[in-house]
């Protein structure tokens, strides 16, 4: 996770503070079509800025409309759930919803095969990391022009649990810096700026992804699983990062 003109040569990540370094080479040689060779980056993770994207998104008219329905929701909230802003888990973010620049937002993690393949053929994983506005209604919510394709994990192989912490850490950093009261961003309505904040609320993923994104164990383990309690004492040198959060 290094910004093109900062590369180095190998890679300086610890898994923690007494690990060793990891040390893989982060270069490599492609040769041109004129034949000369070219050191290039061994592996380019595309990510973009959450807050340029947030310029574009609240830019235009029909969003604001579509908050501003949701802030109305807020004040007049219903006995029954048909939707997530109906429901005991957004009701329990309690003031900071009643807003209408405060954006819950979901996070969608998973892999796919980008040639299609079957399972018994060759298997090549892309990973995608994309975040959902719960704000607007569901008709909406998953439209292409309104989500935020935060990265795209590069094939051939989907990390493991160290890494999609590695590459999670830009994640937290987006809720850390719009934690309430948030940032100053233009919109239409708001020209010279609107503070906005956002929080995170659910995971979206299958299985195998909310197991190293959450730190889930598979359903025959004996510690805890996505569909159970965590009743057995797990020791903390034989847990991912992920788990090590969940645990503390």
């Amino acid at each position: 996770m290094y910004h093109p003109g900062e590369l180095p040569i190998t890679c300086t990540w610890r898994r923690s503070r007494r690990a060793a370094v990891c040390d893989a080479k982060l270069w490599k040689q492609r040769r041109t079509c004129k034949g000369e060779l070219k050191d290039v980056p061994e592996t380019v993770y595309s990510t973009q800025s959450f807050e340029s994207w947030l310029h574009y998104f609240l830019g235009r008219s029909e969003i604001e409309d579509l908050l501003e329905q949701d802030y109305q929701r807020n004040i007049q909230r219903q006995h029954t759930a048909p939707n997530i802003q109906d429901s005991p888990a957004w009701r329990g973010l309690g003031g900071f919803v009643l807003s209408r620049y405060h954006l819950v937002w979901s996070i969608y993690i998973d892999w796919f095969n980008p040639y299609t393949r079957k399972i018994a053929g060759k298997t090549v994983s892309c990973g995608a990391i994309i975040l959902y506005c719960l704000n607007l209604p569901v008709e909406v919510r998953f439209l292409l022009k309104n989500i935020f394709i935060l990265g795209m994990i590069p094939a051939p192989s989907a990390p493991d649990v160290w890494t999609i912490s590695h590459i999670l850490v830009a994640v937290s950093k987006i809720f850390i810096d719009f934690a309430d009261p948030g940032k100053l961003i233009a919109t239409f309505r708001n020209p010279n700026g609107v503070l906005v904040a956002a929080r995170l609320l659910p995971l979206l993923a299958d299985l195998q992804a909310i197991r190293k994104i959450a730190g889930y164990m598979a359903v025959n383990a004996i510690c805890f699983c996505s569909s159970s309690v965590w009743t057995r004492c797990v020791p903390s040198q034989d847990i991912g990062p992920s788990q090590a959060h969940l645990r503390h």
